[in-house]
């Protein structure tokens, strides 16, 4: 995030952690990744022949979408038993 931005909690999550927004706030932008992988990372998928339903960019959110499926994955099999 540019050092003149911040982060304003919107009423709707009033009931969220304060600490969420703090921590949030006060990361460095180096954190959140390059812009112009999002941007390419969508253009490659609106110019696909077959695009992807949803485009995860970076590491950490591939990781973080395979570790919520595979739970989910293991939760439905655990129920099959």
């Amino acid at each position: 995030m540019a050092a003149n931005t911040s982060v304003r909690r919107p009423s709707t999550y009033a009931g969220a952690s304060p600490n969420f927004f703090a921590a949030f706030g006060a990361k460095p932008a180096e954190e959140f990744g390059a812009p112009r992988e999002v941007v390419d990372a969508i253009l490659h998928a609106v110019d696909s022949d077959n695009p992807p339903t949803r485009v995860a960019v970076g590491h950490e959110a591939r990781t973080t979408i395979r570790e919520a499926l595979t739970a989910r994955l293991e939760e439905v099999t655990a129920q099959a038993a």
